[in-house]
């Protein structure tokens, strides 16, 4: 399900609790990522190496361009000190982003100075986009029981403002896609989003090259919010 159609049958068929304006999450939402959070992080040293051995296994060419680890066999890596306390950064990095879940303010002024950091490294926003796709398969195995449907939407919600910070600080990667979704649901949308909404939205539309569907397209249409104005 896209991004898009996400979004409309979220506006269409409520999602319970007031929502931050900042974060599109509710209070609940919140809790609930930080109360399963305290599973990764109460073995930092294991989950830190799980989150990396799966970036490097999934990206291999990445690891050469962390220069303590580069040229050491992926194989010894777990057991490498300078590799563990890279995990274990990893984690407390994500750690205070998490702490400060209700200070909206605080969070993404944490996730600016994350990004400004990595990007001075040479990370870019592609290394944050496939970070992400590690983290999304690795959380239901590690969370076992506890990931219900609602702390996956609670989690899905995180990621989306985790990520789009990271993304609008270091800037935009274009992916191309397609939008499963129709002229009047864009519409309608467009009718109907708060601020926030409305900067998730215009994200997704207009800092990636999907394909729009052929009758938004042959309708000469295009998508305006009316809360805030479209880059």
């Amino acid at each position: 399900m896209s991004f898009v159609r996400s979004l409309y049958k979220y506006l269409t068929e409520g999602h319970g609790g007031e929502l931050d304006e900042k974060t599109g999450m509710s209070e609940k939402q919140k809790k609930l990522v930080q109360n399963t959070w305290a599973i990764v992080r109460k073995d930092d040293v294991s989950s830190g190496l799980a989150i990396m051995n799966a970036f490097f296994t999934r990206y291999p060419e990445y690891q050469d361009q962390f220069k303590s680890f580069k040229g050491i066999p992926f194989e010894e890596l777990s057991k490498n000190k300078k590799f563990q306390a890279h995990c274990v950064s990893v984690i407390a990095g994500l750690s205070n982003v998490i702490d400060h879940i209700h200070n909206p303010e605080l969070m993404e002024a944490s996730l600016i100075n994350l990004a400004e950091r990595h990007k001075n490294r040479g990370q870019t926003r592609e290394h944050f986009q496939n970070l992400r796709y590690v983290l999304e398969d690795l959380i239901p195995s590690v969370f076992g029981k506890q990931y219900t449907q609602e702390v996956q939407e609670a989690w899905k919600k995180m990621f989306d403002y985790l990520f789009l910070i990271l993304c609008q600080a270091i800037g935009y990667v274009g992916v191309r896609g397609t939008i499963d979704v129709n002229l009047s649901e864009l519409e309608y949308l467009a009718a109907r989003l708060d601020p926030f909404e409305c900067r998730r939205l215009i994200a997704a539309l207009h800092y990636t090259t999907y394909d729009l569907p052929q009758n938004l397209a042959a309708a000469g249409k295009t998508l305006s919010c009316q809360t805030i104005p479209v880059p």
